[in-house]
């Protein structure tokens, strides 16, 4: 081989060195990963907290959404991801990404309205029905009587009138629905 090809080979080599290595040079390791969440309606949710997690590393990064819904994490290692969007009256969202070298993808993440819990718990006895008669029966017993306001006037006329309906005093004399 000659020495001028021998130099070409050389040269071509080099070239081929610095090409692969600045090809590798300007790769990174880093992405940012943007994104907005927003409601049914498809109205931005401000305020929500987005947590990004690795899904096979311990590395995570919380942040929350600004007025328009919109969130951006910057300096993300390339790998896999777990994105959730929570906010308090809404569903958590939570989407599986992959995170590549150089990248910015944009998510759209959708809150649902929460389902609404409840309980209720009744604690009291049957009350007794009659179905022979459609008057109501109340039974009062002294503790009642005792807790029932104005109680200690009980001989007065005042006692009556105040928890008898239609009772009245008019000339000293007691009238109940109209008689003497």
């Amino acid at each position: 081989m000659s020495i001028r090809a021998s130099a070409v080979a050389l040269l071509a080599a080099c070239v081929l060195i610095v090409l692969c290595t600045t090809s590798v040079a300007a790769a990174t390791i880093f992405s940012t990963v943007k994104g907005v969440v927003h409601d049914p309606q498809h109205r931005p949710v401000p305020g929500a907290a987005v947590t990004l997690t690795a899904r096979h590393a311990d590395w995570r990064r919380d942040t929350m959404t600004d007025a328009d819904g919109a969130f951006q994490i910057l300096a993300v290692p390339v790998g896999d991801y777990t994105i959730a969007a929570a906010l308090q009256g809404f569903a958590t969202a939570r989407t599986d990404i992959t995170v590549a070298s150089g990248t910015a993808p944009v998510l759209h993440l959708l809150l649902e309205l929460a389902g609404v819990n409840q309980n209720v718990t009744v604690s009291a006895r049957p009350q007794d029905v009659r179905p022979d008669s459609a008057t109501p029966t109340t039974l009062v017993d002294r503790q009642d009587i005792r807790n029932t306001p104005g109680a200690d006037r009980t001989n007065g006329l005042e006692a009556i009138t105040a928890y008898v309906p239609g009772a009245y005093v008019t000339h000293d004399q007691l009238h109940i629905r109209g008689g003497h």
